[in-house]
């Protein structure tokens, strides 16, 4: 099926509606949910962005990030129960460190992007009290910018969030990022939609997508994780996940 995301002509984008605003606005301006000559023009902010990134500089803040947290627990004792890697660990670590490469001024900024990755696809299962939620969330991160290019900022952090964060958690189940990568990809399938059918595509063997709408954060999401790994591989015992 992965020839479906080379074909960007037949198999489309889910279609998002326009919205001034909050998560609607996110969706409606970023590259994920587009196609076409506004997918183009929108990937190009995002991979200008990452292209002024270097991913060894964006691993080392990651592991002096990772250390700060091994050390915070260490310090409460043993003796406590395991704490969860998610939201410990695996979602705030890359969200600051992408934030501080990107420049992003926010003292909530892990709470925020993760209050919008809970409800960045279209058919997020969280309801309305979720959405107020993303809303609030996107309208904070823009302060006022509502351009394409804030929204490939904005983008770059929330696909980040959770994909990163279980790539991470998966690194750890197996062993490594490439173990996981090979068998328990973060993002396990995608859609497409076809003549107004939906259109579902497994990502096992493709874990970054492929095509035009192939991720191009994945330097990036492999050296953050894999460092992280390394670090927690070691102390795994201090979570659950």
């Amino acid at each position: 099926m992965i020839e479906v995301l080379a074909d960007d002509e037949r198999y489309r984008m889910p279609p998002v509606p326009p919205a001034p605003s909050g998560i609607g606005w996110l969706r409606a301006s970023v590259a994920r949910f587009s196609d076409g000559p506004a997918h183009r023009r929108r990937r190009a902010y995002a991979v200008a962005m990452l292209d002024r990134l270097d991913p060894a500089a964006l691993a080392r803040d990651a592991a002096a990030e990772t250390g700060a947290v091994l050390e915070r627990i260490a310090a409460a004792g043993t003796g406590r129960e395991p704490v969860d890697l998610m939201s410990a660990v695996a979602r705030p670590v890359p969200v600051a460190v992408l934030g501080r490469a990107l420049a992003v001024p926010d003292d909530d900024l892990t709470a925020r992007v993760a209050a919008a990755a809970r409800a960045y696809q279209p058919d997020h299962d969280g309801g309305r009290d979720a959405a107020r939620r993303a809303d609030a969330a996107v309208d904070a991160l823009a302060a006022g910018d509502r351009s394409e290019g804030s929204a490939a900022r904005i983008g770059l952090l929330v696909q980040a969030c959770e994909a990163t964060a279980a790539l991470v958690r998966n690194g750890l189940r197996h062993g490594s990022v490439q173990a996981a990568l090979r068998d328990d990809p973060p993002v396990p399938r995608t859609r497409r939609v076809r003549n107004g059918a939906v259109v579902p595509v497994e990502l096992r063997g493709h874990p970054f997508g492929a095509g035009p709408h192939e991720c191009p954060g994945r330097a990036h999401a492999v050296a953050i994780a894999s460092v992280m790994v390394d670090l927690l591989w070691p102390r795994a015992f201090f979570f659950r996940y």
